[in-house]
């Protein structure tokens, strides 16, 4: 694609009203705006009430030559001028999308959804750039650790609001642990224990080890089981370091997707190996879209139900930076890569667009 034209000739006048227009914006480009401000959505770059050849337009992505605007009210009877507008902007290279007041009042996801796509037309996402290698071509255990210590005191609060399907996801999990007695449980990349405290809950007599990189994160974990005898915890990095011990289940909640593509199947290869007969292993989950198009409608439902949900934007910024780290496979391939291991009766249980739970037996 060509780009656009730019006009960087903008009148005073012209800029002073742009300025005016964002500290009065309407309501419905304040319901929108949050979704796209800081790259919020897919990483792109949005700015609003910008000035383009005159006009002063809702919403632009220059890195995509997309141009968003929110129709209300008082474009009644201006379709004539409107369009000459449209006709103009498309002269200079841009795409123009319109919404009216009540698509963004009423299907938000939608038009995320249509705006994230005319992005990725333009500019396909990518998967994140390869982080710096350490000794041997492993990652740094910064890069996860560092982002997971320092979101260690908000990371539970926070936890429903970004896992839309909360209940369905962690209880597909719990329903997967096999029925017999004293379970050992190793959780791997356990974090505050959230998910070790809902098998705690349901299978008081089962001994469970924590494991996890972030030492901040397993502080958190202790002040939630307290002085619990039949609790364990192991600071560890799952793809450098190998697994400890013997168990009859192996779990693990949102953290293997921090795994390098290239290391997961190495990963599951660990876990095997940690399993005792029979032993099952059970992850909850994200998966990539099997398109850059089915990635992009992920990530535009899932931002606009986190906010559904009464995340502010502050937390959804913060969450974003913690995605960074983020190396996810998509669903076929971890199934696939847990049969080459030697897993059986590999099974997805539970997907709701990126988030999943699937499990093996040794």
């Amino acid at each position: 694609m060509t780009a656009p034209k730019r006009s960087r000739d903008v009148l005073p006048k012209t800029r002073k009203h742009a300025q005016q227009l964002r500290r009065q914006p309407t309501p419905a480009e304040q319901l929108l705006w949050p979704h796209l401000r800081a790259h919020g959505l897919g990483g792109f770059k949005f700015r609003r009430q910008h000035p383009i050849a005159g006009y002063i337009v809702d919403f632009c992505c220059a890195e995509c030559g997309l141009i968003i605007e929110i129709d209300g009210e008082v474009h009644a009877g201006r379709e004539a001028e409107d369009a000459t507008r449209t006709l103009k902007l498309e002269g200079l290279g841009y795409r123009v999308i319109r919404f009216t007041n009540d698509d963004v009042r009423v299907r938000m996801t939608g038009v995320l959804e249509e705006i994230l796509h005319a992005c990725v037309k333009v500019v396909p996402m990518t998967p994140p750039p390869t982080p710096p290698q350490g000794v041997g071509g492993t990652m740094p255990k910064y890069d996860v650790k560092t982002l997971f210590d320092q979101a260690a005191q908000d990371y539970d609060r926070t936890r429903r609001q970004f896992i839309p399907c909360f209940d369905a996801f962690y209880g597909s999990a719990l329903a997967l642990l096999p029925e017999r007695q004293g379970l050992r449980v190793l959780d791997v990349g356990a974090g505050t224990g959230l998910l070790s405290g809902l098998i705690r809950a349901q299978r008081p007599d089962s001994h469970l080890t924590l494991a996890d990189v972030s030492e901040a994160m397993l502080a958190k974990a202790q002040q939630r089981f307290a002085n619990d005898a039949q609790v364990d915890y192991q600071v560890a990095d799952f793809v450098l370091d190998n697994l400890k011990d013997s168990y009859d289940v192996v779990v693990s909640a949102l953290a293997l997707h921090h795994t390098p593509q290239s290391q997961l199947k190495a990963v599951f290869a660990k876990i095997y190996a940690a399993l005792n007969p029979r032993g099952m292993f059970i992850n909850a989950d994200q998966v990539l879209g099997n398109t850059p198009e089915n990635e992009a409608r992920y990530e535009a439902i899932w931002q606009a139900e986190v906010l559904k949900r009464g995340a502010s934007q502050q937390d959804l910024n913060m969450a974003i930076e913690r995605m960074k780290a983020d190396r996810t496979a998509t669903l076929e391939n971890q199934l696939d890569w847990l049969r080459e291991v030697g897993f059986q009766h590999v099974e997805c249980w539970f997907k709701e667009y990126r988030f999943a739970v699937y499990s093996g037996v040794k």
